[in-house]
């Protein structure tokens, strides 16, 4: 290698500023971006100052290196010059998309200039279409990152910088500094002078030697093709022909012989640098291709100084266009309207039935999904609708085995009241067999709560006897109409078929029982008792106890048995999360019995109380239970795990933080604490891994291998303001780069614990995070954090992102939040379901816990998804939804299993026929959102449904 040496000279800048020895770059552009929702437009390219404030504002910078190109850099220092509070620790991130530096001075919108939303505002995304500035920064699109300390120096802050960093600035290969403030907990803006100042920014470089040897040629290139896209491959080559690896690769391509110029680049944030964990290839994607058109593709690798191997070429004939799959064409059947409402007992009551997504108001009439709900009544739906053939009194319905379909009975009081209403339903038969009422059919009359001056139906009292109208319980003004909710079950074992009933109304006043005829088809398929979809009822410390139940007592056990199987028969699980903000479990049954040494002595209280959920026995006949999943175990589980147990945090902490009040003592931390790592002691670390290891060798040896074991922490500082909380860092939706590492301090203990236990078949355990920022985990949680709950707005906003992780790391994704309120349509809750399984969620809970306080009966409960009953679990309207929900989605699945068929193809079949873009309200980052699609209707998904049942047919 040819050595040149270069002497540098020692630059002594202005009396206020350090003296410095080196190549200074001098600033030639910046900016700060705003991340705060109302600033993401904005552009400040003309300030006098750099603002930077946790992951809200970040300082981006570039430089003048053309003095460096050809060299070696052996390090480098950047200055910049103080402003206002104090930068405790940085982040330096390379910019990986170029942007214009822009000329704003307040925060507006400026034609073409950078901004969070753009690099080029109106202009040039950051990368790709929909992303922001995130997408480009910190490991994204290919830059780079370290962290540094600075070090404040006659009021400059001296900040070392990687020279891998410098050399992809060098070199063109990245496009400026983006430079953060990693301790966000203090929530004070820091900032610098700007070039506009007489302090600009600088960097400082040391580089003595210059590398002209190129690395050699990319090897083992290949291409091959699917869809309109290919893959490019090619095995990373090294530097100086035979040591180390190329810094990056150029990739062009052409529909003509590559003339490199000429040719098509392909952006930098694109190409990787390196193989995937657990990959010896590089693999690129490129996609936009025209079917059966040759393609010519070139790779060039270089090195850190610029120089260029040798150009690597492959080619290849793009194939025809696949054929999409499609979905059958279904019209549903819309029988023909009656002229009038037929009514019953001489004028007293009227009858008609809706489907289960449509929400009916008790005084009009009429249906949510219309205009007049509150309105006098104009609804036609009682006349005529796709499941109610008023004519005959029929109701046709479809559904698999295994599968709960259910509609709802509409009983209108036309005369001011109805007593005594009976509904009874007979046994359906079919040539092939019976389903029998007994066992399979069960009603339900909708309770009705107010919102906002009108009642909407949400609870479903289970109907044993007689009802009036009006409900002197339910207290609606003018109650006119009453729905009956119908679920059938259709068991596994049913031969498919067509199967006929009739539902029996009668009342004081209809002397003469009104039949309602039910016309069910049954599908020739299944569907599965262990769900595709996971579908969490979240709880905090237990469920409600009933008036004067003891926790842990018989009674408290039996309500807990009853919640569970709720749960269940609506195909979700119960997951109660055992313990609160101070750490402390809720009950001393939630933890085995454990000695003062922290080692497990008895099991035996624990394995009776929560055994029976994990072998599945909970949900057998011997226990009162019967459905979908009998004798299945939950398909999770939460783990006691956290901060303050198995371990207190006083006796493992080792930092003695003086301020008492909130939130000073949460500053004083941030300023004072050092690494988690070191701060807490070994006899802490090596107690919750030797914990974590006796459950983990508990369970294996009781082979609890179907339910995945959740270890997750909840907890946040907030909780310090009122006394309560022990955690220093935001552990549930983490924020700042120390709450990552908190989390990926626990989550490394954790694994550890589960790892050292030895053969057999292991129980399953996932490190759980629910995240509301995914693209500030950077690195710190990969390879750790295998189950993302990730909430929904930012599941959809970053949902490239989730699905890349998805693919490199193989983390499973679920969604938090979105669900809609009360008073607004289940088509909404059914898009929300419906976008998040094609977005690539595998789960999800769109209510972050679904058990509220029991007046709930008495006023609209957002988060009332289960009801409390005095002796036990009642559920709620969207919980049937969410099972309605949860169903289509094996539907889905089932369709992707098919030959040529597969979950993308699905997805593109579904969005020919449904339109599923919603509008998303949120009040900040913690905020999951609540997201509603106003132009859906219940039609749209029963069409849909019976469209891949149909379609399913053709491949039997």
């Amino acid at each position: 290698m040819k050595i040149i040496v270069l002497f540098i000279a020692c630059l002594t800048l202005s009396c206020s500023s350090p003296n410095v020895c080196g190549i200074k770059c001098l600033v030639v552009a910046d900016n700060y971006i705003c991340a705060h929702k109302t600033e993401q437009e904005s552009n400040l390219g003309g300030k006098t100052i750099l603002r930077l404030k946790g992951i809200e504002d970040t300082t981006i910078l570039k430089f003048d290196t053309n003095h460096l190109k050809g060299m070696t850099v052996e390090s480098a220092t950047l200055y910049l010059h103080k402003k206002k509070h104090d930068l405790l620790m940085v982040g330096v991130s390379t910019i990986a998309s170029d942007w214009i530096e822009g000329h704003g001075k307040g925060y507006a919108q400026r034609h073409e200039a950078s901004c969070f939303q753009y690099a080029a505002y109106k202009k040039t995304p950051w990368s790709y279409l929909g992303s922001d500035f995130t997408d480009v920064i910190f490991g994204q699109g290919n830059s780079l990152f370290a962290y540094a300390q600075p070090k404040l120096v006659n009021g400059w802050y001296a900040i070392p910088i990687q020279p891998d960093i410098v050399h992809a600035l060098t070199i063109g290969d990245q496009y400026g500094l983006a430079i953060t403030d990693e301790k966000g907990q203090i929530p004070v803006e820091k900032s610098v002078d700007s070039k506009e100042s007489i302090f600009a920014p600088f960097l400082v470089v040391k580089a003595k030697k210059m590398d002209s040897i190129p690395p050699s040629p990319v090897s083992a290139l290949t291409v091959i093709a699917k869809d309109g896209k290919v893959q490019l491959t090619w095995k990373p080559t090294g530097d100086d022909g035979i040591n180390g690896k190329a810094f990056g690769y150029s990739v062009r391509y052409s529909s003509l012989p590559i003339v490199w110029d000429s040719a098509c680049p392909v952006k930098r944030w694109k190409i990787p640098r390196k193989p995937e964990q657990g990959k010896e290839n590089i693999e690129l994607i490129i996609d936009g291709l025209v079917p059966c058109q040759k393609y010519y593709f070139a790779v060039q690798a270089y090195d850190e100084a610029g120089n260029k191997a040798a150009i690597a070429y492959t080619n290849i004939i793009m194939p025809e266009k696949e054929p999409e799959m499609e979905l059958l064409e279904v019209e549903l059947p819309q029988p023909e309207s009656v002229p009038f409402v037929p009514v019953f007992g001489n004028g007293a009551a009227s009858i008609w039935a809706v489907s289960d997504l449509e929400k009916v108001n008790p005084v009009t009439g009429n249906l949510l999904e219309g205009d007049n709900y509150t309105m006098p009544t104009v609804d036609t739906a009682r006349l005529s609708n796709p499941i109610w053939d008023a004519g005959q009194k029929v109701v046709t319905i479809y559904g698999a085995r295994n599968e709960t379909v259910a509609f709802q009975v509409i009983v209108e009081a036309t005369e001011k009241m109805l007593n005594n209403v009976v509904i009874q339903a007979d046994t359906l038969s079919g040539n092939m067999g019976l389903i029998e009422a007994e066992k399979n059919i069960e009603l339900f009359k909708l309770w009705y709560v107010p919102v906002e001056g009108a009642y909407y139906p949400d609870a479903c009292l289970p109907l044993k006897g007689k009802f009036n109208i009006p409900d002197s319980n339910n207290k609606i003004p003018e109650h006119k109409n009453q729905a009956v909710w119908v679920d059938i079950y259709i068991p596994k074992e049913t031969p498919s078929g067509v199967y006929e009933g009739v539902l029996s109304i009668s009342s004081d006043e209809i002397k003469k029982p009104v039949e309602i005829g039910i016309n069910l088809t049954v599908w020739d398929f299944c569907l599965p008792d262990t769900s595709s979809f996971v579908n969490e009822l979240n709880a905090y410390g237990g469920i409600y106890k009933g008036m004067g139940v003891k926790r842990g007592s018989q009674e408290y056990k039996k309500i807990e048995l009853g919640y569970h199987q709720l749960a269940r028969k609506h195909r979700s699980t119960l997951n109660v999360l055992p313990y609160g903000y101070e750490g402390n479990i809720s009950s001393s049954d939630y933890v085995p019995l454990i000695q003062s040494n922290r080692q497990v002595i008895d099991w035996t209280d624990w394995d009776n109380r929560f055994g029976l959920y994990l072998d599945g026995s909970a949900f057998t006949e011997g226990y009162g239970y019967y459905g979908p999943g009998m004798s299945i175990p939950v398909t999770h589980f939460y783990l006691p795990f956290n901060e303050n147990w198995p371990v207190l945090m006083m006796d493992g902490y080792g930092v003695n933080i003086q301020e008492k009040d909130y939130p000073a003592c949460v500053y004083e931390h941030a300023n004072r604490a050092p690494s988690i790592e070191r701060a807490f002691s070994m006899e802490y670390k090596e107690s919750f891994v030797g914990m974590v290891s006796e459950y983990a060798r508990h369970f294996q040896e009781k082979g609890w291998g179907a339910t995945r074991f959740q270890f997750y922490l909840n907890n946040k500082y907030y909780a310090r303001e009122n006394g309560k909380g022990t955690a220093w860092w935001l552990l549930d939706e983490p924020a700042h780069r120390d709450d990552f590492l908190a989390l990926a301090f626990f989550g490394q203990l954790f694994w550890k614990g589960v790892n050292t236990v030895g053969a057999g078949k292991p129980a399953n355990f996932d490190f759980r995070v629910d995240i509301s920022r995914p693209q500030y985990q950077r690195e710190m949680l990969d390879g750790l954090a295998n189950l993302q709950d990730v909430s929904y707005k930012a599941f959809f906003t970053k949902n490239r992102l989730c699905m890349e992780r998805k693919q490199r790391f193989g983390e499973t994704y679920w969604f938090y939040g979105g669900g809609p309120q009360i008073e607004e349509t289940s088509a909404s809750l059914m898009g929300l379901y419906y976008q998040a399984y094609l977005l690539g969620a595998d789960g999800g809970l769109p209510y972050y816990t679904s058990f509220r306080h029991p007046d709930c009966w008495s006023k609209g409960e957002y988060l009332a998804i289960v009801y409390p009953g005095a002796f036990g679990p009642i559920a709620g309207l969207r919980l049937k939804v969410e099972r309605r929900a949860v169903q289509d989605i094996e539907y889905l699945t089932l369709l992707a299993a098919k030959e040529g068929w597969s979950r993308d193809r699905v997805n593109q079949a579904v969005l020919k026929k449904i339109r599923l873009k919603g509008d998303i309200s949120s009040k900040g980052a913690d905020d999951p959102g609540q997201i509603a699609f106003s132009h859906l209707k219940p039609d749209d998904f029963n069409r849909l449904r019976i469209a891949m049942a149909k379609t399913m047919s053709l491949w039997e």
